[in-house]
């Protein structure tokens, strides 16, 4: 648990509220699998995609717009990074009150 504070913290940082961000204990399958279809329907996912993310994910696992990322580890910030892009808004816009 405390190698996903940082990654939690980079990806705060960078696209604050843009992204969503949940931490889910693996006993809660409801909510994984809410959270998986929700996000395979929005991504266009195919419901095989979305059923092979759910039952592929461990323990440790990083899943990004209803697709499996990172499977046994915290994945690095610039994997994130590649697959999110960038942010819509800067973070001095924000502090600056433009966003």
């Amino acid at each position: 648990m405390e190698a996903m504070g940082p990654l939690y913290r980079d990806l705060r940082s960078r696209y604050g509220d843009e992204v969503e961000i949940h931490v889910v204990d693996p006993r809660n399958l409801f909510t994984i699998f809410a959270l998986i279809l929700r996000d395979a329907r929005a991504h266009s996912l195919s419901v095989w995609k979305a059923l092979r993310t759910l039952f592929r994910i461990p323990v440790t696992g990083v899943v990004v717009n209803g697709q499996l990322l990172a499977r046994g580890r915290w994945p690095d910030f610039s994997e994130l990074k590649e697959v999110l892009g960038d942010p819509k808004t800067t973070r001095e816009e924000v502090a600056g009150g433009l966003a």
